[in-house]
């Protein structure tokens, strides 16, 4: 080969030279950019995981707290069922309270008579006879200077048979007397309650409640009332819900108490 022919080959080769020498440059200007980026690349990776697993956390976070908020929509609801039925069973309370004010004008006390009865008539509509009732008498005494008692009537649902019957239940109790220190504790005389027949055949329902010198329920009061003694299933409701029932008439019935101070067994008619 000639001189002038190697010449023109090294002219030839030069530019090739240079282009392979610019392209390792630009490897090597790469390889440190990758270099200088993997650990970026790799924080990232590690906080993509994080984010991910942060985001399942408030996911679940989310959906507990949903839950509790119908819970706690589903409570409210309930408590407001619950207030609206207080206040309604308040409503019925003032209403009879009302009505018990009408029957019994406050002007004296109330005594027994002289045979030791008294008759109190309580007013339940018929219509409202079939809903839960709950009713007091005013106190009455056994004489000016004696025992002083109050009445207590209202439904009771008896749920022990498959029947779920309704029944008229009658308490009687003692209450704590300015005389209680001059009279005679435990307290000795049985008690009679009678839901009095209006019809004139004397068909009374009695029941009698016998003085337990051991029942804390006829020892001296030391509260104001004494627990409440009595007759839980006394007659069956619709005794009185009964249209054409001899008990109730014109939305009234009628409870005669009989205190027997005579202890002689004995239960005045009428």
């Amino acid at each position: 080969m000639s001189k002038k022919q190697r010449r023109n080959n090294s002219h030839h080769l030069t530019p090739i030279l240079n282009v392979g020498s610019s392209m390792n440059e630009a490897l090597i200007v790469i390889q440190e950019s990758v270099d200088i980026l993997s650990p970026g690349i790799e924080t990232l990776l590690h906080d993509c995981i994080r984010l991910r697993s942060e985001r399942n956390q408030l996911k679940t976070m989310s959906e507990q707290t949903v839950l509790q908020i119908n819970e706690t929509t589903k409570l409210n609801n309930e408590n407001g069922e619950k207030i609206n039925k207080h206040v309604q069973l308040q409503n019925e309370t003032q209403k009879e309270l009302d009505d018990t004010r009408k029957l019994y004008p406050l002007t004296k006390p109330i005594l027994l008579d002289a045979a030791g009865a008294m008759i109190f008539p309580f007013n339940k509509q018929h219509e409202d006879i079939n809903s839960s009732f709950s009713m007091y008498s005013p106190m009455f005494k056994s004489s000016p200077f004696g025992y002083s008692f109050i009445l207590h009537v209202c439904s009771t649902m008896d749920f022990t048979t498959n029947e779920n019957k309704e029944y008229l239940s009658i308490y009687i109790a003692l209450l704590r007397s300015d005389f209680d220190s001059i009279l005679f504790y435990p307290f000795p005389y049985n008690i009679s309650l009678s839901l009095c027949d209006q019809s004139g055949q004397g068909k009374h329902i009695t029941s009698i409640i016998t003085a337990d010198p051991k029942s804390s329920s006829f020892a001296r009061p030391t509260s104001e009332k004494n627990n409440e003694v009595g007759i839980v299933k006394f007659c069956p409701m619709n005794y009185l819900s009964n249209a054409k029932s001899i008990y109730s008439k014109d939305g009234i019935f009628f409870i005669r108490v009989f205190i027997d101070f005579l202890n002689n067994e004995s239960i005045p008619s009428g």
